[in-house]
């Protein structure tokens, strides 16, 4: 017995099912569909049932695009982003440079070491080091945007 469903015309998030009968391919049923953007594709049926295949990927980059949001910022976990337990500075992005004898600044932004510099005095390094990470929020803030 035939277990499909009739889904024609039934829209899935941007996806449109084109035909009443799904192909049977590999197991598993296809429905042959139509994105926003025009491209027709088949997506296996029980995936446009569950909600797990919405659109041909034309829409992932869009998305991807209005991840960090102002809410999606908010929500960080902060109390993650602190010194880790082995920190023994008290400043994140600060240490001792034993080999020159100096306080050392850097941040990590884009997944590269930014070397700020090395410092003689401890509160030296630390304004720093705070005054590159507020010109990096800063820029990321300018990225985020604006919902009107």
């Amino acid at each position: 017995m035939n277990k499909t469903k009739y889904l024609n015309n039934q829209s899935f998030g941007f996806l449109t099912a084109l035909e009443d009968k799904p192909i049977k391919m590999d197991k598993h049923f296809y429905q042959k569909c139509r994105c926003i953007c025009g491209k027709i594709l088949y997506v296996r049926e029980d995936s446009l049932l569950r909600g797990t295949s919405r659109s041909c990927g034309c829409k992932s980059k869009e998305l991807r695009h209005y991840q960090f949001t102002e809410k999606a910022i908010a929500k960080m976990q902060l109390s993650k982003i602190g010194k880790s337990k082995y920190n023994k500075s008290g400043c994140v992005g600060v240490n001792w440079d034993k080999s020159r004898g100096r306080w050392q600044a850097s941040i990590r932004y884009n997944g590269k070491k930014i070397n700020i510099g090395r410092f003689d005095n401890y509160e030296d390094a630390v304004t720093a080091r705070k005054k590159v990470e507020v010109k990096i929020l800063k820029e990321i803030k300018e990225k985020i945007p604006t919902s009107n």
